[in-house]
């Protein structure tokens, strides 16, 4: 099942925006035109829990030898039982490219802890991970825009998601697509920075 909303065709220079009618049954996914393959979310199934946690990982090891401090190894390693288990749930998802997934990301839609249990209306954007082949493409844009996009046709008032505080980088990747700095708050292992979206609803 993907999520229902809007979609975007792009190009690492250009982003269009189709609204589209879902079922529940699945959808064909059609192309948009000769040159533009749909960009889409597809619930990642419980078997292929091993490749969400193979990207997570990759990217990981990726930003660890770049010195990011944003998904150490171990504490992956960690929560390996809970990756699983929140792909069982369905909180994953491929975004799906040319057929084929070129990153993840879990969103859940419960108040959380770190955001002191605010009930206002939110989904919650967790471990986006993009594959290094695809980075640049404007992947990572496109799937905010479509989540963005869904939880406002889903009555969502907010997009959150947090980030490690010293990743000045990535901070500045979401301001740069409209995040608003909420708050610095403190787990028992790292500081994180707040982000929040509005939507249109």
């Amino acid at each position: 099942m993907t999520i229902p909303g809007f979609e975007h065709s792009f190009t690492a220079q250009n982003f269009k925006i189709y609204r589209r009618e879902y079922t529940l049954l699945g959808d064909k996914d059609k192309m948009l035109d000769k040159t533009h393959m749909k960009l889409y979310l597809q619930k990642v199934e419980k078997q292929d829990a091993v490749e969400v946690i193979s990207i997570l990982r990759k990217s990981a090891e990726w930003m660890l030898s770049k010195g990011i401090v944003q998904r150490p190894l171990d504490w992956l390693d960690s929560i390996e039982s809970e990756l699983i288990l929140s792909v069982k749930s369905g909180n994953f998802y491929f975004p799906i490219y040319h057929g084929e997934p070129v990153g993840v990301v879990e969103v859940l839609t419960a108040p959380e802890k770190i955001w002191k249990y605010d009930s206002s209306p939110s989904i919650y954007l967790h471990k986006l991970a993009i594959k290094r082949e695809n980075a640049g493409s404007g992947v990572g844009v496109s799937v905010i825009k479509l989540l963005t996009s869904w939880a406002s046709k889903n009555k969502k008032r907010y997009v959150r998601l947090d980030c490690v505080a010293s990743n000045i980088k990535l901070r500045n990747y979401y301001e740069s697509n409209d995040f608003k700095l909420k708050g610095i708050e403190s787990n028992e292992l790292v500081e994180l920075a707040l982000y929040e979206k509005q939507t249109k609803i």
